[in-house]
């Protein structure tokens, strides 16, 4: 089941692989962005998994979070506020999940998902300049994508076997913050 209302860009592309990020190691890990900002790396191989991640800034502040979760029950969540906002994450294998409340401007979000449960559930809210790239290889799959209040909007969707689904739901009217 595919539902789009007011996409910016959706395109999905036959060359990725969860060993090919689109988006390049250099562009979001440029270290002068992240000198004194709130940065997270995060390596979880094995059993349970689980991790939250809760990074606030000033909307010109940057935000960095890296995270690797291989095999058994995974799980992440994350909230980001600021500005300059990268999300780098790879879950592999077993349950997987993601879920990300994104308020801010200039986000880059590369989310891989490799095999088992996955699924991917992201807000922005009253974001601008966001690319957002998402691969899912094989097993339950499903993405939700909710934009609420945000301009210059791209992502892209990757999905490879078994579930499948993509829900995009985009609102051009800005939510006030509270």
């Amino acid at each position: 089941m595919l539902f789009l209302s007011g996409v910016t860009s959706l395109s999905a592309q036959q060359d990725l692989s969860g060993s090919n990020v689109i988006l390049s190691p250099a562009e979001l890990l440029e270290e002068e962005i992240y000198q004194n900002q709130n940065a997270v790396n995060i390596r979880q191989i094995g059993n349970r998994n689980d991790a939250e991640v809760i990074q606030e800034q000033q909307i010109d502040a940057a935000n960095l979070a890296k995270i690797l979760q291989a095999g058994d029950n995974n799980l992440l969540q994350i909230l980001q506020s600021g500005g300059n906002n990268r999300i780098i994450v790879r879950q592999k294998g077993n349950d997987n999940n993601y879920q990300l409340d994104l308020i801010g401007t200039n986000s880059d979000i590369a989310i891989i998902q490799n095999g088992d449960g996955n699924s991917i559930i992201q807000q922005l809210i009253n974001t601008d300049n966001v690319d957002a790239q998402f691969i899912q290889e094989g097993n339950n799959n499903s993405i939700e994508h909710i934009l609420e209040g945000e301009s210059n909007q791209s992502f892209s969707v990757y999905q490879i076997g078994d579930g499948l689904q993509v829900i995009i739901r985009q609102s051009d009217t800005p939510l006030p913050n509270n």
